[in-house]
């Protein structure tokens, strides 16, 4: 099994440290995100931008509550997991474009 082959022994020396793990760039890794294709970064720019003018859902007392009434949590995650999409496509558009720095410049 695959939890015999790794024993914590083993273990400990195949993964990175909490200190030296990076699963993505930081922003301030400007070289890294810069080397990324440009159809890549054009495309999560664009998911961005077509987000700038969003309405945020509201999620409701009542939504929150559903799901100890009723078990359902349809309504709430829906609205849940669209802020989160809406939110991450922003974040990574800012990671290329540093949309933030731009946006005080006009402000």
């Amino acid at each position: 099994m695959l939890a015999e082959r790794f024993i914590n022994d083993n273990l400990g020396k195949c993964l990175l440290n909490r200190d030296n793990y990076r699963p993505f760039p930081t922003i301030e890794d400007r070289n890294q995100w810069n080397q990324l294709p440009l159809n890549l970064r054009s495309y999560w720019i664009n998911e961005a931008t077509s987000k700038l003018h969003y309405t945020w859902p509201t999620i409701t007392a009542t939504q929150y509550m559903d799901y100890s009434r009723t078990g359902n949590r349809v309504d709430f995650d829906n609205a849940s997991w669209k802020r989160r999409e809406v939110l991450a496509s922003l974040v990574i558009a800012e990671c290329f474009e540093k949309i933030r720095d731009a946006s005080w410049m006009i402000s």
